[in-house]
């Protein structure tokens, strides 16, 4: 998985278009525009500026803009406000602020579910370079707008949409693109080529992941999963982001 915490300017990144209200409402004006859609956004996300020492009107200003430089991104991109599918970007954002941790699975979690709400309009077969460029749920694959379908090890891979199961990958067998198992422990790799299967990391072989408080590299996916975020302020396996005072992502929370 690609590191989006090492430096507190890539927030924008591992929240993607994260967006949050401090609860759904019945009134669906109540988040008709992109403006009060990140009033909404950055109110929740500010649940953490005392965690921050940072005030909350400071906050409040920096997290606004940078939902609508996201917002500006995402419509130049072709993308349009769907207030419609906003919900469970919301609860999810509020979740994960009022908490003020988050491990990076989570954070997976929350792109994807945030960055739906400004939607893509490529329809399926056609060419595209990200999965929100495509309308609705369907995914980018092998370049086009498709459904997803799980693969098994050992079953062809070539169509787009076509997704290999936990532990392969879709590789080149003769002619063919079949979903061929990852390395295991000692083998040989050379992401991403030559992967690792997810209990790995790539260490000229596969090698076991590092545990808690285990010295990491924030350039490589190297924590296992009962720590799977590198800390990148002091270089060991964590159990995922966090908000505290000098933390240098709280600098993109209004914090000096």
């Amino acid at each position: 998985m690609k590191n989006v915490f090492a430096v507190s300017g890539a927030l924008v990144g591992w929240l993607g278009l994260a967006v949050a209200a401090c609860s759904a409402s019945d009134d669906s004006d109540a988040l008709g525009s992109v403006e009060q859609f990140c009033q909404a956004k950055a109110e929740n996300e500010c649940a953490v500026a005392a965690k921050c020492a940072a005030t909350t009107d400071a906050c409040l200003a920096d997290r606004k803009a940078a939902c609508k430089t996201d917002s500006n991104s995402a419509t130049a991109a072709g993308r349009t406000y769907a207030s419609n599918l906003a919900t469970p970007c919301l609860d999810k954002t509020k979740e994960l602020y009022d908490r003020g941790t988050a491990s990076p699975t989570e954070i997976d979690e929350l792109e994807e579910v945030c960055g739906r709400v400004f939607e893509g309009s490529i329809e399926q077969n056609k060419a595209c370079t990200s999965d929100f460029d495509c309308k609705n749920q369907l995914i980018c694959d092998k370049g086009f707008c498709a459904t997803e379908t799980q693969k098994k090890s050992g079953e062809p891979c070539a169509n787009p949409g076509d997704i290999c199961e936990r532990g392969s990958y879709c590789t080149s067998n003769g002619s063919l693109l079949v979903c061929t198992s990852k390395r295991g422990a000692g083998e040989f790799c050379n992401p991403p080529t030559l992967p690792c299967s997810e209990d790995y990391r790539c260490n000229g072989t596969c090698v076991a992941r590092l545990g808690p408080g285990e010295a990491c590299n924030t350039s490589a996916d190297d924590c296992a999963s009962s720590a799977p975020y590198c800390d990148p302020t002091i270089l060991k396996c964590t159990a995922g982001i966090g908000f505290s005072a000098g933390a240098p992502i709280c600098k993109d929370y209004g914090a000096n």
